[in-house]
């Protein structure tokens, strides 16, 4: 992966996460549990997916490091 689609990648990535936080915060401000539960999965996969990003990149450099 080159850095400008890194640089792509990551800008979705926040902007979704950003969108994903906001969609919690309305549903409990207007007492909506479908707005929460959306937002609630959608974060937690989204976070999901960085987490296993991150690992699998500190594993790749860990590699070319030995």
């Amino acid at each position: 992966m080159n850095k400008n689609s890194r640089v792509v990648f990551y800008f979705i990535f926040i902007c979704t996460v950003v969108i994903n936080i906001t969609t919690l915060i309305n549903g409990a401000q207007k007492h909506e549990t479908w707005r929460i539960v959306t937002g609630a999965v959608s974060l937690g996969l989204m976070v999901t997916a960085g987490i296993i990003v991150l690992v699998k990149t500190y594993r790749q450099k860990n590699k070319q490091v030995s």
